[in-house]
């Protein structure tokens, strides 16, 4: 609780910086962040109301109150029952004045939102992300300790999984085999365990099936399990019984092109320059067209955060910052390489914390 009491500090300094006098945080990353409460958004209004100063009050159904109950050095509860107008009761947690600038949950469902602008409004709503942000992008040594641990679960998985055979079975099973070793290498759930065979693999969010592997397939695994909230995110790619024509040249780009990045990336580096060292080996090889995102993105309690390595970004990098370092390249119809890890920004540099085979593997 001192860890979560702390955090709730830090965005109550930083809520009167910015000058507002809420925050509403709906069940979501950011809850868990600030509370150790990991809970799903419903159709039942669930609000934790953060003033600018003071205590913390968490509004919610009354028949979950007596789960929240140790929590109460946090925040107060207030409770509706099935047959109450939910907006009442949070709008009794402002009386006698309503605030005059109120930050929302980013994620938080637009019919909750456009109930709270009726019970107040006179009050300006902003997103929350402008305080919650910088806090949950540098990750303190408990966070990066999760982190740590379920890279480690991924890096076995893999291991693992391009140990046994693959030919014949479908993206679909694979798929599942993958996520039964995250669970069996110590991750507490499966966050996600796609597999892309073939052309199929030229997609960079490719909607798994029923295609089976076969030799000469180029094979895309994109995983990650995740422990205490901390998720991992990992891409290799293999050949299948065989390199496909040309595989071998583009595999030998993309993990040029993500060294340089990785290697790019230190404290007050724009994050657009790790994005264009990338790019730039990419390009250099007459694949440019083909690298069709951004490099990276945030990796922690979400698998996509901030911050957002694009290459129009001039957000400096910053110790304790923790993302994935992930160029592809993409050609329709034949095969797609994709490499990434999560990195960390350190003093001295990036800070891989995957550590599977970054070799071409070409499984029988």
């Amino acid at each position: 609780m001192d860890s979560y009491r702390n955090r709730l500090e830090e965005v109550q300094l930083r809520m009167r910086g910015e000058g507002i006098d809420y925050l509403l945080i709906a069940p979501s990353a950011n809850l868990l962040y600030l509370t150790g409460i990991e809970e799903q958004i419903t159709e039942r209004l669930t609000l934790l109301a953060i003033p600018a100063s003071g205590k913390s009050t968490f509004l919610l159904p009354a028949f979950e109150a007596a789960r929240f109950a140790n929590h109460q050095e946090l925040f107060d509860l207030r409770v509706w029952e099935e047959t109450d107008d939910p907006y009442k009761a949070l709008k009794a947690i402002f009386d006698p004045a309503p605030p005059t600038t109120v930050g929302v949950e980013d994620t938080c469902w637009a019919r909750f939102l456009l109930g709270l602008q009726e019970v107040l409004p006179m009050s300006r709503f902003i997103t929350a992300g402008a305080v919650l942000h910088p806090l949950r992008e540098r990750k303190r040594p408990e966070e990066l300790d999760r982190l740590r641990a379920v890279s480690r679960s991924a890096d076995e998985a893999f291991t693992r999984l391009i140990s046994s055979e693959l030919v014949g079975l479908s993206e679909l099973e694979v798929s599942r085999r993958l996520a039964d070793l995250l669970l069996e290498s110590g991750s507490e759930t499966v966050g996600f365990a796609t597999v892309a065979s073939g052309p199929h693999s030229a997609s960079p969010h490719h909607t798994m099936g029923n295609r089976r592997i076969s030799k000469g397939d180029a094979l895309l695994f994109d995983f990650g399990g995740r422990i205490g909230g901390y998720y991992a995110d990992v891409t290799r790619t293999v050949a299948v019984g065989g390199l496909p024509e040309g595989f071998e040249e583009v595999y030998g780009i993309v993990r040029e092109a993500q060294q340089a990045a990785v290697e790019r990336v230190e404290p007050g580096v724009p994050a657009g320059e790790v994005d264009a060292a990338a790019r730039e080996v990419i390009a250099g090889a007459g694949y440019g067209e083909h690298f069709s995102h951004r490099v990276g993105h945030g990796v922690g309690l979400e698998i996509h955060e901030p911050p957002y390595l694009r290459g129009d970004s001039d957000q400096p990098l910053e110790p304790g910052m923790t993302f994935s370092v992930e160029p592809g390249i993409y050609l329709p119809g034949r095969f797609g390489v994709r490499i990434e890890d999560t990195v960390l920004v350190t003093r001295e540099g990036g800070e891989r914390l995957n550590h599977c085979s970054r070799e071409l593997v070409i499984l029988p």
